[in-house]
Formats: structure tokens, sequence, C-alpha cells
């Protein structure tokens, strides 16, 4: 028998896959007899036939048989692509009696309250050191995504791991930006001083040495940017982004 704690550790991408997993909620599928007609990532659409197991003496559909309609939604959706995810809180507000033969219920993300903390990380860490992150060990459907959309691009090993931050800049994923301090700002302009000469010498690896000072580049924008700098200075840094690749910097200003 298969334990709890392993099935907790299965991370479901496909749709068929998901509603075979979650047919294993008996209560949700057999008993009440919810069945799950789309799913995708943080979205959810299920659906109860009427029937008189989930029907109180008066032929009204039972409180609990809506809001385990809601809870199994928010369950399937919650669950697709991600860890394992379970509600802390729930409340429903009953306005109206339950009318017709089916009750549809839809589960859709609005606000995943640590997801731009997730982002920041993210995005320091591979500043920091892209060729230090672990792929393989990270469980974030953030970062998994954003490695499918760089793999696309034809990229893959160490290579891939520095396109990373940068394509999650242009893509708009790592799209929280902070001011750095006067020490930074340092440092960093001193980097891509010494980044800007490395690249000139062909007996250096410029497949890795494109992407740092692309990324570097785009910290020094948001930066700009963040802080109200001179706008002289951010085209000064663009035009140097044409240089670098004229076909990303048309991505760039898009």
């Amino acid at each position: 028998m298969e334990k709890y704690g392993d099935k907790a550790k299965q991370r479901i991408k496909d749709r068929e896959k998901a509603i075979e997993f979650f047919s294993g909620d008996l209560y949700a599928t057999k008993t009440t007899g919810i069945v799950i007609d789309d799913v995708k990532e943080h979205y959810a659409k299920c659906s109860l036939e009427i029937h008189e197991g989930v029907q109180n003496a008066y032929g009204g559909v039972m409180g609990g048989a809506i809001f385990t309609l809601a809870d199994y939604t928010f369950a399937v959706s919650s669950n697709f692509n991600a860890p394992q995810t379970v509600s802390t809180s729930s409340q429903i507000n009953f306005l109206g009696m339950a009318k017709g033969k089916k009750l549809i219920s839809q589960s859709t993300l609005i606000k995943d309250g640590k997801t731009n903390a997730a982002k920041l990380f993210f995005r320091e860490a591979f500043f920091i050191d892209a060729s230090k992150i672990e792929l393989d060990n990270l469980d974030s459907p953030l970062i998994f995504g954003l490695v499918e959309k760089v793999s696309e691009e034809g990229y893959k090993g160490e290579e891939l791991q520095e396109w990373i931050p940068v394509y999650g800049r242009l893509l708009e994923i790592f799209n929280i930006k902070r001011t750095l301090k006067a020490q930074e700002v340092g440092k960093l302009k001193q980097d891509i001083y010494s980044r800007e000469n490395e690249i000139k010498n062909p007996a250096n690896n410029n497949k890795l040495i494109k992407p740092r000072l692309f990324n570097m580049y785009l910290w020094l924008i948001d930066h700009y940017i963040a802080s109200k700098e001179n706008v002289k200075r951010i085209k000064e840094i663009v035009l140097s982004i044409k240089l670098l690749d004229a076909g990303l910097y048309k991505r760039f200003i898009e």
C-alpha cells in the first residue's frame, strides 16, 4: 500500500492523471457524486448532478453537499502541478436555494501571498550565482515553468541556468524590483565593466558571460527606474543591451 507521505510528494501535471488521482477522494466522488470537468494550473471546474443522496427531507440540496463540492474543487485546483496544499480556514454563505439539476463549482487562484516573496528570493539567488542553484532540488512551479520556457529557446546545462534570470525578467516572471544600496550599485558597475572586458576576449566562454552581463544590465536598469535616476543613464544601458544582443533587445523594449 502506498503511504500517505508518498502521495503527498506527488506532483500532478496532467489533466487525466489529476482526474484519476482525485477519484481517490471517495467521499467526494463516490458518496457525493462529484465529477471533475476541467483542471489546469490554478483552476478547476467540478460539477454535481443532484440526486436523492444529497437532498434533504424537503427536496433541497444539503448544505454539506454544496460545501463538499466547493471544498473538493479547491483541492483539485490548488494541488494541480503544486506541492500538497490544504485549506486552513473555509467559509461559505448560502444566498439562496440551489436550483436546477446540476451544481457547478469553479476555483481560481486570485492571489498567492507567497508568490512575490518567492520571485524576489529567486531573482536574488540567480543574480548572486546562477550556477550554484540546484534546479533538480527545487520544488517550485514558478521555476519549473521558467526552465521550460528557457529550454524552448534551445539552451541547456550551465548556459540554461545563466539565462533563467534574464528570461525571468524579460517574461515579467521576475517582476519584483528593488533599489540597490550604494555599495551594491558600485559593485554591480565594477562587475559590468569586468564582464564587458571579458566578453571581448575570444578565449573566454562568451556563452556564459553574455547572459551574466545581460542580467547585470537588467538589474542596473531596474535600480535606475526604482530610484528615479536620469533617463539618460537608462538609455545608455539599453544601448549596451542592443549591442550585446539585438534580438533580445527587441524583446526587452516590446
